[in-house]
């Protein structure tokens, strides 16, 4: 619960910069800033969905082969493979599943409140 509270309250922040973009604008264009905002936010949650959450958490092989550790290599499209904490969100147990998303969630606010 608390995790999800905190994924609203970031997720709020872009409400927040539209209303500032808003009063930045003439009434003319108050429509196409808010369109723009909720483009913007739509577009950053299909890019964290895509790549972002892979390359942000995804298992990389640096501990088998001793390769770049930095990026994720594996859970594009929120997709993975392996077993235990290495498995996929869509892959746990129940509770780890639903905790997975609401992580995923959390960090898509953030990354979308930066975008």
């Amino acid at each position: 619960a608390w995790l999800l509270t905190g994924t609203l309250v970031v997720f709020l922040m872009q409400a927040g910069f539209a209303m500032l973009e808003v009063g930045s604008v003439q009434i003319a264009n108050v429509t196409v800033i808010l369109l723009k905002n909720i483009f913007d936010a739509s577009l950053a949650a299909l890019w964290w969905w895509a790549t972002g959450y892979a390359l942000a958490s995804g298992s990389d092989p640096y501990s088998d082969t001793g390769a770049n550790g930095v990026v994720g290599r594996s859970g594009f499209f929120y997709e993975g493979h392996g077993s235990g904490d290495d498995a996929s969100p869509l892959t746990q147990t129940p509770h780890a599943k639903t905790y997975g998303q609401a992580t995923w969630a959390f960090q898509w606010a953030f990354a979308g409140a930066a975008a």
